[in-house]
Order: structure tokens, then C-alpha cells, then sequence
């Protein structure tokens, strides 16, 4: 089986089994998509995009019966950790009781992967038997955080509360163990859209991972995760338009689009 090394962003890079009988990824205009079937076995997969002040490492796929997971890794190259080497950036690993997750009437909701794609965003779509959801992750180009947008459908024929949770949780590190003082890491859930949803309506959530130094304690305003998404993708759009590679391949030309984004 030959491997194909595909870069995205000046970020992400993606090992594509390039094998017509294992391939799960194939090419669909300007993005590579993979889309499970009823009873694929359990995959999963990890990418890493970076932004201005920070790097997510993103583990991703289906478990049994193509139930969704990501674990959700960020990095913060500014906010030194000792010993102050070429490892010493801070990171965490965010847990499931950390991550924010989709409640229906008070229940958990189970999801299974429609589609994951890639396109200069990480974007994943799902179901359940209560809602679709579509996510876009990035690592943010104007602060130290990632952001999570979450575009949900009610698909049932009532009514119901929706929330994520849990809505905010954060910690700090050891002085000992940082170069200036401690910092802190928190995840947000945010929902300024009100917590019922009706019928076939659709509605935007968010989940920011940020980090600050103890210098930066002071509580900031939450990101505009819309702003930061649509920035993002105006910046592919331009970067998809400065250099066209136009050959007889249907494979080497979007090698070459993703390569600049």
C-alpha cells in the first residue's frame, strides 16, 4: 500500500492510505471526505492544525456501531513549562468530563459520524435520533484558544431543551512547574441562542479552549467563534485563489490546493 502525505493550513497534515480496497478518504472538489458505512469496523484518526497562539491536536473517528468521539488536545507555545526546552510549551488534554457535550431533555446525546471533511477547517457532521449536528473546529488566528462551532437540528416532531454540558471548567497549574507563575485552562460552553428548540429549527452552540498566564488572570469576553470561522474561511478562499495548479491528475491538483491552505 503506498501512503500520501497531504499538508492543510500551514498546520494540518493527513496520512491517506492510498488503496482503492482500504481507502476511507476520497477527494470531493476543494476537500478530502470520509464518510463511514453501516458496519465499518471502529477508526480512528488525528490531524494538527495551528493558529497564532496555538496548536490543536485532534484525535477523532467512530467506536462500535459508528458512535463519534474526539479528544481534543491544545497546545500553547507562549506559555512556557518547566524545564523550558524545546518541549516546554504548555498543553492539556481535555477529558470527556471536561469536553462539553449535547444534552436532549437532560439526556446525553449518542452520535454517530455521517461525515468528516476537510478543507482548511476540520468540519464533522452527525446524528442521532433527536438531532444533526455539524461541527467546524479551528485554532483561532487572532488569540491563544480553539473554537467549536456547533450548528444542531432538532429532527424530532416536538419541542425540546437543549444544552451543553458542562457549561465552563477550568484549572490551574503548579508555579513549580511553569516559568512565570501559573496559568490558567478552561473550556466554555457557550449557547446565546436560549435553551429550547423547536421542530426542525437549527441552532448555533460553541465551545472555546483557551489558556492565560498569571499575568492575564483578568476574566475576558468569550470569543466571537462566527467571526472567527467565517475569517478562516475567507482566508482559505484567498489562499485557494492566489496559485491554481491545473494538470490531467484528479488527485495531484487538490494535493496542490491543500498544500497552500
Amino acid at each position: 500500500m503506498i501512503g500520501l502525505i497531504v499538508p492543510l493550513a500551514a498546520m494540518i497534515t493527513l496520512a491517506i492510505p492510498f488503496d482503492s480496497q482500504t481507502a476511507r478518504w476520497t477527494i470531493q472538489g476543494k476537500a478530502i471526505i470520509w464518510q463511514p458505512k453501516v458496519g465499518d469496523a471502529p477508526h480512528a484518526d488525528a490531524i494538527e492544525t495551528s493558529g497564532l497562539a496555538t496548536s490543536l491536536l485532534l484525535k477523532y473517528g467512530t467506536k462500535e456501531g459508528g458512535k463519534f468521539f474526539r479528544e481534543v488536545r491544545v497546545v500553547w507555545p507562549q506559555l512556557r513549562t518547566v524545564p523550558n526546552d524545546t518541549h516546554g510549551s504548555l498543553q492539556h488534554g481535555f477529558t470527556a468530563d471536561e469536553t462539553p457535550a449535547i444534552f436532549v431533555n437532560g439526556q446525553p446525546v449518542e452520535e454517530v459520524l455521517v461525515e468528516a471533511r476537510l478543507n482548511g477547517l476540520i468540519q464533522f457532521k452527525t446524528t442521532s435520533k433527536d438531532v444533526s449536528v455539524e461541527r467546524t473546529m479551528i485554532a483561532s488566528t487572532s488569540g491563544p484558544w480553539v473554537v467549536e462551532d456547533l450548528k444542531i437540528t432538532n429532527l424530532t416532531d416536538k419541542e425540546f431543551t437543549l444544552e451543553l454540558s458542562p457549561v465552563h471548567k477550568e484549572h490551574f497549574t503548579q508555579s513549580a512547574k511553569s516559568v512565570v507563575g501559573q496559568y490558567r485552562i478552561e473550556v466554555l460552553a457557550l449557547m446565546p441562542d436560549g435553551p429550547t428548540l423547536k421542530p426542525g429549527a437549527s441552532i448555533h452552540h460553541s465551545i472555546v479552549y483557551r489558556a492565560a498566564g498569571s499575568l492575564d488572570f483578568a476574566k475576558k469576553p468569550a470569543p466571537d467563534v462566527s467571526a472567527e470561522i467565517k475569517a478562516r474561511e475567507a482566508r482559505v478562499a484567498q489562499l485557494n485563489k492566489i496559485a491554481v495548479l491545473d494538470t490531467p491528475s484528479p488527485e495531484i491538483n487538490p494535493m496542490f490546493q491543500m498544500a497552500q491552505i
